[in-house]
This record gives structure tokens, sequence and C-alpha cells, in this order.
């Protein structure tokens, strides 16, 4: 059904009528990614900003497994509300039962590494200060952050907290997490990601970011998706401009890939034509029409 909605547009591009003719289905592959969202406010202007990761590996559907996060470091001062997640436990050497975790408080320096979750995003928006700092100017707004009120995340779907840390129980349903002789992660300020991020930034931000004032952030979200990768072959009739020499085919047939989205339903990313496997051509050739070689003589031919 997805195939055949961008079907329209396939031929639409190519210029003549075509039909799908199959449809590569037993071959499907699965892959997962991380999608990111950002909604940055200059002034009176909101840029949104809409990325994805790469898909590391694909795989058939009977080895795919639900998408999820990677593992990540969280460090404090910052709350964590907590959806979805009725079956998550907390790692730490001292537990504490507090019942069904719905909000985390990571004291100051406090550190966490979130299993599992299925997504992670901004609960409010953040005003950031200008101008941007020299060097890795995104490592310093967090070191900015740190100073002002608690960052406010929500995680959905995490399976386990991880620390080496002391828990307060605050109330039900509620503890805080106090440093206990752990360190606060560093940061790879030369990460190329983190530098193509700050290169964004700045062409948004444009003359303000050397300007003092402000900026607000008010979405940022990061997710898993499944995606997939389907081959499928579209067919078109052809004339009769063929040589006499070869059984004259009665169509041709190119074959695209489709990639798109599993969330509730599929939804188109990206389609691509792609080289079919090619094959040696025998028989229906006439020997007189074929080229004559010779090898290069040997010293030691007689």
């Amino acid at each position: 059904e997805v195939i055949s909605d961008i079907k329209d547009s396939i031929v639409e591009k190519l210029g003549w009528k075509a039909k799908i003719s199959n449809i590569d289905s037993l071959d499907t592959m699965f892959g997962h990614a991380v999608l990111y969202e950002f909604d940055i406010q200059v002034e009176n202007k909101i840029f949104p900003l809409r990325l994805a990761g790469d898909v590391n590996s694909w795989q058939f559907m009977e080895d795919i497994l639900a998408p999820v996060l990677a593992p990540f470091p969280l460090a404090g001062p910052v709350e964590l509300w907590i959806q979805d997640a009725h079956n998550m436990r907390l790692s730490v050497p001292h537990d504490v039962e507090a019942g069904v975790l719905k909000k985390v408080m990571l004291a100051d320096g406090a550190v966490v590494t979130v299993k599992g979750a299925r997504e992670v995003s901004l609960r409010q928006p953040l005003q950031l200060p200008l101008p941007l700092s020299s060097g890795s100017r995104l490592v310093a707004l967090g070191a900015k952050l740190r100073q002002s009120s608690p960052l406010s995340l929500r995680i959905v779907g995490p399976n386990s907290l991880v620390s080496k840390l002391r828990v307060k129980r605050l109330a039900p349903g509620s503890v805080e997490l106090v440093s206990w002789m752990w360190p606060i992660p560093s940061v790879n300020g030369s990460d190329p990601r983190l530098k193509g991020f700050e290169k964004l930034l700045e062409a948004i931000l444009g003359p303000e970011a050397q300007k003092k004032g402000s900026f607000k952030l008010l979405k940022a979200r990061a997710a898993a998706a499944k995606f997939i990768k389907v081959q499928f072959e579209i067919e078109k009739k052809l004339d009769d401009a063929w040589p006499e020499w070869r059984t004259k085919p009665s169509v041709t047939r190119l074959q695209f890939e489709l990639t798109a989205k599993v969330e509730g339903k599929i939804l188109p990313v990206n389609v691509q034509q792609i080289e079919p496997e090619t094959f040696s051509s025998s028989g229906n050739i006439s020997m007189s029409k074929t080229d004559i070689w010779y090898p290069p003589s040997s010293p030691l031919t007689l």
C-alpha cells in the first residue's frame, strides 16, 4: 500500500506510465536509528530542526528487537520524570524501596546511566544566554545551565537506572540521588557530531550569536525509531527498437529501494533507484557478429 502511494511520484519523475511488478517482501530488512527534533526561537522567529542518525545495521524481521536508545549518562542537577516504566528498577549500592518511580532528582555532581529508554525530551523551554563562548560552545552553555534552575527531562520507557550513589527517599514514587565519590562525566568537545551541531546553531543565530542577549530552546527530543528497507520493481512496456539477433523483450524493469519509518504506520523517508544484478549474456548471438580475439604469443609456443 505504501509503495502504491509513492508510485505516482516515481512515474511522474520518470515521465512514462508504469506499474509495480514485484515487491521483495521476503528480504525486507529492519534497522534502528535515533531521530532528533529541536525548535529554536530567536527573537520572534522559530526554527524547527529535524535530524536523523544513520542506521548502523540492517537485520531480518526475526532478529529485530524493539527500538531503544543506547545507554547514556546524565549528570545533576537535573530532575527526571519517568513515563511508561512500571517494570523499571533502580540499581544502586543501597537499595531503597520507593514504589513505582515517577520522579528522580539528581543532585549536583550525581551521575546516573539510563538504559532501555525509548525517548528523552525537554519538559520545559530553556532560556540560553548569548553571546556564544569561543571554543566548545555547547559545553560552555551546559556549564551555564548548571548554575541555573535544575533541568527537567522526560524519559519514556527506561528499564533501569544504574549509579553508584546514595539514595534519599523524598516521597512515594520519588527519590533523590546524591553524589557518593562519583566523578562528573567528561564531555568530548572535539566530537565531530558536536562540532557539526555547533556550526548549525551558529548558522541559525547569525550575527546574534556574538551579541549579548538570549535565545530559547522550545523543544528538544531524541527518540529511537524503527526503519524498514524493501526493494520493488517498476515495469514499462517497450517499443520495437531492439536488435534482430536478440530475443525481443516486451517490458523493461527498473529496480527501486524504499526506506521508511515505522511509527504506527509506515512513513516513506527515501526512495532511490538501484542497479539490478547483472548476468553475462549468452545465446541468441550469431558467432559471425562476435569479435575475434587473439591471445598474446608466448616464447614457449611451438
